[in-house]
């Protein structure tokens, strides 16, 4: 998750640098932004704001990181980590197997209990 703040800058100044980029790094830029993002951005070494990153997927979210850094890690860690490595390969079978096992750990049966609680 990228949280760009009310004060960030991104850029990507190889060009400028007089250098290329790592295929792979391209590939993930392109990826998150889409080919004619991604070339701006590398073409014109130009710093973009927080809005316009927003704007164009290069970040998720605008505000304050640790707020989003404290709802995330009072989410069980187990849970978490379950949730990252399904990210990164969700095609990945054995984190079906993780998933369903999940349903039978004490952790599953406390976050039952805390839905369950009246607010």
């Amino acid at each position: 998750v990228i949280v760009a703040g009310a004060d960030a800058r991104f850029s990507i100044p190889p060009a400028r640098l007089g250098i290329g980029y790592p295929a792979g790094d391209v590939a993930r830029l392109i990826a998150r932004v889409g080919k004619g993002q991604a070339a701006r951005l590398l073409f014109t070494a130009a710093p973009v704001d927080a809005a316009e990153a927003l704007r164009i997927g290069l970040a998720d979210l605008s505000g304050d990181g640790v707020d989003v850094a404290r709802t995330i890690a009072a989410n069980d860690a187990d849970a978490l980590r379950l949730l990252k490595n399904t990210l990164r390969s969700p095609h990945d079978s054995s984190l079906s197997a993780a998933f369903e096992a999940s349903f039978g750990s004490p952790a599953f049966a406390n976050g039952v209990a805390r839905y369950r609680r009246p607010s």
